[in-house]
């Protein structure tokens, strides 16, 4: 007897997709009706010496409060340079944009490039006392430098390109810079590069080792379509936390590091002392006992403590603590401490040289990332607890950082576009 097997009855795999709606993370800049090109210019600041020697402003140390500092005074010069030449920029200010560096944008055709570089002096004295106080006594007087460079078209795609050797970012750029412009203008954003986090306020949300989780988002232009043809500038917005370092006395972060360990442990205990070190390496710090304040990056801690820490003063030696005393009549109420040594590099011979500081005469500046070298694994378990969102939860946090860097349609910079 034979067996036929029955041909299977055939099945259809596959079934036709539905369509469907998908929620992004993008908002779409309508350029239908904007101006046809803006133009840009290389807008270097200088601030000169008594010397009549020159400083490029927009060049300095890459820490995080150098940057925000940075930032906050470029931008102060900026606008006082748009106020003082008023018959050259008009008296609309947000038909320019700046990056705090060396871009600049203008609606307007300023001059052209076969009149080569301009310069506009400024007078330090029409500046605010924050910007001053940066300056220094040493700068007497600041000259702005404007060249043309390009003319950017508002309605060509070509950074999307297909062909990757022709691609051409300038728009990309000019769009990333010109959505950035409110936070600037309001100082209410610590911007690094793509990243825009709030200035620190009581609502950061305390962390685990002297930290604290701060709000913000990374921004990105990209151009979207189902063609290159088609392609459309659209704004990515991705909420996101950091840890910062909190504002706070550094003793208080050293005893917070020490992990309940008495802050003395730190001269017997070398590993302990190696690991709160590592913590405060390149950490920016304020003085609290000279007349006018000043901020260094720690270098490193000393094993020694500031009343056993002996250093040369007028050819005697002395403790830093007895120092403390002698020069500025404050007695230490930690002497059993390790010292902060910053560490300086100049003079004729161009060796580098230590200072000594005691821990209590200074405060952790506020605005300062955690570098993923410094996060222990409490804090990351912390970063995770707090980060994650719902889908719903993300959708709205998203619009809100959005609202809060001002990309909308109220926006005096994005409206001067058309």
């Amino acid at each position: 007897m034979q067996y036929i097997l029955a041909k299977p009855r055939q099945i259809n795999r596959y079934n036709h997709a539905n369509r469907f709606r998908v929620c992004v993370n993008g908002y779409e800049l309508d350029m239908s009706k904007a101006i046809e090109k803006v133009y840009k210019f290389e807008l270097k600041i200088y601030g000169i010496k008594s010397d009549a020697k020159e400083k490029e402003l927009h060049r300095g140390p890459k820490n995080d409060v150098a940057i925000a500092l940075r930032h906050r005074v470029l931008w102060s010069i900026y606008q006082q340079l748009l106020k003082n030449y008023e018959d050259i920029f008009g008296n609309d200010l947000k038909k320019y944009f700046y990056d705090c560096g060396i871009n600049f944008y203008s609606v307007n055709r300023l001059f052209d490039r076969s009149e080569g570089e301009k310069e506009f002096k400024i007078s330090v004295e029409l500046l605010p006392p924050e910007t001053r106080d940066f300056l220094s006594k040493r700068i007497t007087g600041l000259v702005v430098r404007l060249l043309p460079c390009e003319e950017i078209n508002l309605h060509q795609t070509t950074a999307v390109s297909a062909d990757l050797y022709a691609r051409e970012r300038s728009l990309q750029q000019f769009l990333e810079i010109a959505t950035s412009q409110m936070m600037l203008h309001e100082q209410s954003h610590l911007i690094f590069r793509n990243k825009a986090y709030d200035c620190p306020s009581d609502h950061d949300i305390g962390v685990s080792g002297g930290k604290v989780l701060t709000a913000g988002m990374e921004k990105n232009v990209r151009f979207v379509g189902n063609s290159w043809e088609q392609a459309v500038p659209v704004v990515q917005i991705d909420a996101r936390k950091a840890a910062f370092f909190k504002k706070q006395p550094l003793v208080e972060l050293v005893g917070t590091l020490c992990n309940r360990a008495h802050p003395k442990m730190l001269i017997e205990d070398a590993k302990l002392r190696a690991r709160v070190a590592r913590q405060l390496k390149d950490l920016v710090v304020r003085t609290t006992h000279l007349e006018t304040q000043r901020l260094f990056c720690i270098f490193g801690m000393t094993a020694a403590t500031a009343d056993r820490l002996v250093i040369p003063v007028n050819n005697q030696d002395t403790t830093v603590a007895s120092y403390m005393l002698y020069k500025y009549q404050r007695r230490l109420r930690y002497p059993g401490l390790p010292c902060i040594i910053e560490r300086h590099v100049g003079g004729k011979d161009k060796l580098p040289r230590n200072s000594f500081h005691p821990m209590e005469f200074l405060e952790v500046v506020g605005g300062q990332r955690v570098d993923t070298k410094k996060q222990t694994p409490e804090l990351v378990d912390d970063l995770i607890q707090n980060c994650r969102l719902l889908p719903m939860n993300l959708k709205n946090e998203n619009e809100r950082r959005r609202c809060r860097a001002q990309i909308t349609d109220e926006n005096p910079y994005l409206r001067s576009l058309g």
